[in-house]
């Protein structure tokens, strides 16, 4: 059995239908609903056009019974970038702060861990002596 659910959407743009796969509990413990899920897919024409195969970014808002109740569509724009540089950077610097802290607790359990193998080992040495 699946983990897995698909739905259909429309897009605006394509106007075509479009699948899409969630799981089962992809819509769970949402702070609100609907909520979105943004993404991006190719763009397909019924009829030949010059956007063909541009990338479109989608936004479904989805209710928590995973029913898609909205559909907003928009072509990448000319430059690539679909978020701004200063939001770029934004996300850059927390998940580098993020990093940074991840980092600095493995270096703490780290060395916890390495005092511990030295007092277990130590233990050791002593029950043998005392064997």
């Amino acid at each position: 059995m699946s983990d897995l659910i698909t739905k259909k959407y429309r897009c605006p743009l394509c106007k075509i239908n479009h699948t899409i796969e969630f799981p089962k509990d992809f819509a769970l413990n949402r702070p609100s609903y609907p909520f979105t899920h943004t993404y991006i897919h190719s763009y397909e024409a019924k009829y030949p056009s010059s956007d063909s195969g541009k990338d479109v970014l989608t936004i479904l808002y989805i209710d928590k019974n995973l029913e898609i109740r909205h559909v907003e569509a928009l072509f990448q724009s000319a430059d690539g970038n679909i978020v701004s540089m200063e939001d770029a950077q934004r996300m850059i610097t927390f998940l580098t702060t993020q990093l940074d802290d991840v980092q600095d607790s493995f270096d703490a359990l780290n060395e916890k861990y390495q005092k511990l193998l030295k007092d277990h080992q130590k233990l050791l040495e002593e029950k043998e002596i005392h064997a």
